[in-house]
């Protein structure tokens, strides 16, 4: 594992310690919807791929909130996608990202194939192109050979390091996705380590959220939805809570607990 980049990830500095490095403040922008900043700052650490990853991330927020694909029946269920077409140059920017992402994982994975921190970024660098070509290009059945890829390297994740929470972040989702989807679709899609098991979805997931080290704030915003989606407004609204409290100058958080707290009464 590359502990130079794991060091400086297990937690934002915090005040009278040393500052934060350039990925820490990367990862800080971005889940505040800073996204230029995040590519920015993601910028002066071009030869680490969690960069690169960062920088498909923040290119792939950006184009959901562009679309309102956040508050879309895809996420949020609070208003509708814009009917506008993909943005051609993000397209460009954002899968030269992920390119970027899986060549510098590959070299690190030819020295050293148990790099974790190589084979988290090939597993979110198929995660978010799949994220891409499911929301933005609206071609649900094509995403999920990326979630199939996604899921191996994964697999290969835990494997290697089964405390790399992390990893969960993709078995749940891939989990909780497939359980939502009818029986048959379910089949024509099969993804061989992920049965569709809904609450062992949300389980992989409140595992990334809890001790994940680099996308905690992912796996706690995709639980805010499905928790919604069971019924369990408490534990949904507790998550934004969270999410807002440690991004306050995200919108989307705010917004999103606001609607909550008001649905409750």
């Amino acid at each position: 594992m590359n502990r130079r980049t794991f060091l400086s990830l297990i937690a934002v500095a915090p005040a009278g310690c040393a500052a934060a490095s350039p990925i820490e403040k990367a990862f800080d922008h971005l889940f505040n919807f800073e996204y230029a900043q995040a590519q920015t700052v993601a910028g002066e650490s071009m030869q680490d791929p969690v960069a690169h990853c960062v920088r498909a991330a923040a290119l792939l927020f950006s184009e959901f909130a562009r679309l309102n694909i956040w508050e879309s029946e895809y996420f949020f269920a609070t208003g509708h996608r814009s009917k506008a077409k993909p943005d051609l140059k993000l397209h460009t920017a954002f899968f030269a990202a992920i390119a970027e992402t899986r060549r510098l994982a590959n070299q690190s994975l030819e020295g050293n194939s148990r790099d974790t921190t190589a084979l988290l970024c090939q597993m979110m660098s198929y995660s978010f192109e799949s994220n891409y070509v499911a929301y933005v290009e609206r071609r649900s059945m094509a995403s999920f050979d990326m979630c199939k890829k996604s899921q191996l390297w994964a697999d290969k994740l835990l494997a290697v390091d089964p405390k790399f929470h992390d990893a969960y972040l993709t078995t749940g989702l891939n989990e909780y996705m497939l359980g939502a989807l009818p029986a048959m679709v379910r089949w024509a899609v099969k993804i061989e380590t992920a049965k569709g098991d809904k609450q062992k979805g949300l389980e992989h997931l409140e595992m990334a959220a809890r001790t994940g080290r680099y996308f905690p704030a992912f796996a706690k915003l995709l639980l805010a939805v499905f928790y919604e989606r069971e019924k369990r407004i408490d534990r949904a609204s507790a998550t934004l809570r969270e999410l807002s409290n440690s991004y306050p100058r995200n919108p989307l958080f705010t917004a999103q607990l606001a609607r909550l707290q008001q649905k409750k009464g």
